[in-house]
């Protein structure tokens, strides 16, 4: 009994090192593929006479970020303002002109944003940090995104700024709900004989059409001109460890999003560039109970505990797909200010395992979890 417990621990210990080898060799060769086809395409460009991003001074260069108030969003915000640029922090929410007062949540988080952003400042005064200017903005009022546009116009003018990038934040958490546009037009078709999921069911695939493609299309027409002035740059972030339902809807809308943007954007010397990034350090560096069947398994006189072994060699794994907020901040500005940016940028190791996985046969998919139904089959057995 104990000799098989000892080769179960060393041949778990085997499959670890030599996935976690496999992971840091797809780590390396993606970076340098990343850093070689970026240099490449700029090569490219200039050789066929692409125009080059027009360069201005980092204190005369304003970021429009919609989504800044959480998240990946936020962290961007404040990195930017720390390197001395302005950042208009847009706080996107859905509700009606004619309704009630922004709901304390929305409120709570801007605050928060202003509170990080003035400690650091304070923490950090020899550091020329730039302005941080949140604003709360409903995309479905036409009016408040004509006032919100407005003030960025004004600002730009008055200070002499350029708006060199409009950043597209993926939400970390649902917003207040549909619009009350799309609130109307359910209403008004919904049936009797539909039940109460499928409606959810149609509420989650709308509201996934509003974040993914809509709203990044409205913000890109809204701010093509004050782009257009600086050659300015649409970058859209895609979080690929989305557990949303819908995710791989939302990975997909995206990127198509990007694609028909860049298409009509190109002719005005906007370029449209997505990034996408895997799980990032702060949501994924959390221990679990379940990391304490490591102490228990190294006790060969027990028996072997299948289970708790799949879960910490999963979690093992999942550390080694980490990708730290300023490895993913780096790209994001080497892409505004990169003379010719790349359409794609991927950062860490899980979106390309992610896709190869989505490209795997289903037949291989059904065999991997006939796998792990065994192994559980075993350890009710022992």
């Amino acid at each position: 009994m104990m000799i098989n417990c000892c080769l179960l621990h060393i041949t778990f210990w085997v499959i670890h090192s030599s996935i976690s080898a496999f992971i840091a060799a797809i780590s390396v060769l993606l970076s340098a593929f990343e850093h070689v086809s970026a240099v490449l395409f700029e090569l490219a460009s200039d050789f066929y006479g692409v125009a080059p991003r027009a360069s201005f001074p980092t204190e005369r260069c304003a970021i429009l970020i919609l989504g800044a108030h959480e998240g990946v969003g936020r962290n961007a915000a404040l990195s930017f303002s720390e390197l001395g640029y302005t950042v208009f922090a847009l706080c996107p929410n859905r509700q009606d002109e004619s309704g009630p007062p922004l709901p304390s949540a929305r409120s709570r988080d801007v605050a928060s944003l202003l509170y990080i952003w003035h400690n650091r400042k304070e923490r950090s005064r020899s550091i020329p940090w730039g302005l941080v200017a949140p604003m709360q903005l409903n995309l479905w009022s036409r009016s408040q995104r004509e006032a919100v546009h407005e003030t960025v116009r004004a600002h730009c003018t008055a200070y002499d700024l350029h708006l060199v990038a409009l950043v597209i934040s993926p939400h970390s958490k649902p917003l207040c709900g549909p619009s009350p546009l799309f609130e109307n037009a359910l209403d008004s078709t919904e049936r009797s004989d539909v039940s109460p999921e499928n409606h959810a069911g149609e509420d989650a695939w709308r509201t996934t059409v509003l974040d993914e493609v809509t709203e990044p299309a409205i913000m890109a027409c809204d701010y093509k001109s004050l782009l257009a002035e600086a050659s300015g740059r649409v970058i859209i972030l895609s979080n690929f460890t989305e557990r949303s339902p819908l995710a791989f809807l939302s990975l997909i809308s995206r990127t198509a999003a990007a694609e028909n943007l860049a298409e009509m954007l190109e002719s005005q010397g906007i370029r449209v560039s997505s990034i996408h990034f895997g799980p990032l350090a702060q949501y994924s560096t959390r221990r679990s109970p379940e990391s304490h069947s490591i102490k228990r398994n190294r006790h060969f006189s027990r028996p072997f505990d299948w289970q708790g072994s799949f879960k910490v060699l999963t979690q093992k794994i999942s550390r080694q797909l980490i990708v730290q907020d300023n490895l993913l901040f780096t790209v994001l500005h080497h892409v505004v200010q990169s003379r010719h940016p790349k359409f794609t940028y991927t950062v860490g190791v899980y979106p390309v395992l992610r896709l190869a996985l989505g490209s795997t046969p289903i037949s291989a998919r059904i065999a991997a979890k006939s796998l792990m139904r065994w192994a559980k089959s075993l350890e009710r057995v022992a």
